[in-house]
Order: C-alpha cells, then sequence, then structure tokens
C-alpha cells in the first residue's frame, strides 16, 4: 500500500488483521502506560529524537512506537522494554 498525500492518515485502510487488536488502544491499561512511557522519554521520539512539543498540551499527536510489532501479542503490547 502506497501512501497517498492527499489522504488524511486516518482514513487509509489499514490490515483487516490489525482491526482485531485495534480496540486495545482505548484501553485505560494502553493509556495509561502510554502517558507513562511518554513522561519517561520526556516527549521527545526515541527513534529521532525530535521533541514532541505539543504532546504535554496535545498528547494526541505524540506516537508510542514499537521496537518489536506485537500483532496481538498481549505480552509485547504491554511491555515498556518493547515501548520508545
Amino acid at each position: 500500500m502506497g501512501f497517498n498525500v492527499k489522504q488524511p492518515f486516518a482514513m487509509i485502510k489499514r490490515s483487516t488483521t490489525a482491526d482485531k487488536y485495534r480496540k486495545l488502544y482505548s484501553t485505560k491499561q494502553w493509556l495509561k502506560l502510554r502517558g507513562t512511557i511518554l513522561t519517561r522519554d520526556h516527549y521527545r521520539c526515541q527513534r529521532c529524537g525530535v521533541s514532541l512539543t505539543s504532546g504535554k498540551s496535545q498528547p494526541t499527536p505524540a506516537v508510542v512506537h514499537r521496537k518489536k510489532p506485537h500483532k496481538g501479542n498481549l505480552t509485547l503490547f504491554y511491555d515498556p522494554s518493547n515501548l520508545e
């Protein structure tokens, strides 16, 4: 699937496999862990070092990446050492 600049990111269709675990991103456990990771990393992208300056006042755009894709594996999904 190519990236379409004219189409908003949220509108791009993702794999149907991913639809099965997309609901994990709205759980209380994930939201709490995500906030912990953003605080731990001082709202700075660990991949490129860019400061996520809008993160503290508007944390929605701040992305927490995984070192290894979880693909529905709950252990990997909630593992803080797999998050950056």
